[in-house]
């Protein structure tokens, strides 16, 4: 290889790595004390211990930070009060926290105890999990505690993952794909519309990561085989029923000027169970797909590809 070539080869390699975002960072995670409830005196101080519980067992983590929550409460007055989750949010924001745990548990007689905790998206101000323990054993705390421990990291590495996923761009393609819906929020059952539409000749494909955490090939599909679109040619997408839970859902587009399959991600995949089934479940990891996604661009020059993301929000009548 010349020298000439190298520079040029090095040039292009560099402009890939800038192009293909790299693993965001991890999230931030409030933990306050959870609000006692009942006549039965806390001797054990389980308002401070529970959340200390779920903090010590996410302590190995590589993607979660924790922070006080009770330390991060203002005035000594306000922390003598039971926080509300409108208060938790704005100490949550004030802070720059991500996340936050925020529960409640009452002591029963016979050494038993009830435990609610719930994981809230702070920017979003959604409720993203809740779990629920009845006449829970004192002794078993720790294993309810490990147990929240373990679906917060999922959730966290799942939306590490989703994240990575929307912001793949390409920020100086040579074309243009446009995507629209007829809205931006829809209820769960009702179906959703998808058009697209290309300025040049490329190859197509759409994937929708819905609110389940489900993964499925919108295109192309059984009625539209081909990843092929003509230019100015456009492809509808319909039919595709939403499901619930409420959250947050994600279409991306890839579009190639050079054919590019993802056989990792697609062959011998089953049609999914949709109604009507036409289109095939992804049994695939989030972070798989996304690294799926960037494998198959990087070998393409800078102007050969591009990207397009809806975020939809849905609503679980």
């Amino acid at each position: 290889m010349g020298k000439q070539s190298f520079i040029l080869f090095f040039l292009a390699a560099f402009i890939l790595r800038a192009s293909v975002p790299q693993r965001p960072p991890g999230k931030t995670l409030l933990l306050f004390p959870f609000t006692q409830s009942g006549r039965q005196i806390d001797e054990n101080r389980y308002s401070a211990q529970i959340p200390d519980m779920i903090q010590k067992a996410l302590s190995s983590s590589n993607h979660i930070m924790c922070i006080d929550g009770g330390a991060a409460r203002k005035s000594s007055a306000s922390k003598l009060r039971p926080l509300s989750k409108e208060q938790a949010i704005e100490i949550g924001r004030q802070s720059g926290a991500e996340l936050f745990i925020y529960g409640k548990h009452e002591c029963l007689a016979g050494g038993q105890i009830d435990i609610i905790a719930e994981l809230w998206n702070v920017q979003e101000d959604h409720l993203e999990e809740r779990w629920i323990a009845s006449r829970l054993d004192v002794n078993a705390i720790d294993t309810f505690t490990h147990r929240v421990a373990e679906d917060i990291g999922e959730w966290v590495a799942r939306r590490i993952a989703l994240e990575r996923l929307v912001s793949l761009s390409n920020p100086n393609p040579s074309f243009r794909v446009r995507v629209r819906t007829d809205k931006e929020t829809y209820f769960t059952g009702e179906t959703i519309r998808i058009v697209l539409e290309s300025n040049q000749n490329c190859y197509i494909h759409v994937f929708d990561v819905g609110t389940s955490g489900k993964i499925h090939l919108l295109f192309p599909n059984k009625t539209q085989p081909s990843p092929y679109c003509a230019k100015y040619m456009k492809i509808i997408l319909d039919n595709i029923v939403v499901h619930p839970p409420s959250g947050t859902d994600i279409v991306k587009v890839i579009a190639t000027l050079d054919p590019v399959t993802l056989p990792d991600l697609i062959s011998g995949v089953p049609e999914s169970n949709l109604n009507p089934p036409t289109f095939q479940e992804i049994k695939t990891e989030l972070d798989e797909l996304a690294r799926g996604f960037e494998l198959a661009v990087s070998p393409l020059a800078e102007d050969r590809w591009t990207t397009q993301t809806l975020i939809l929000k849905i609503i679980e009548e």
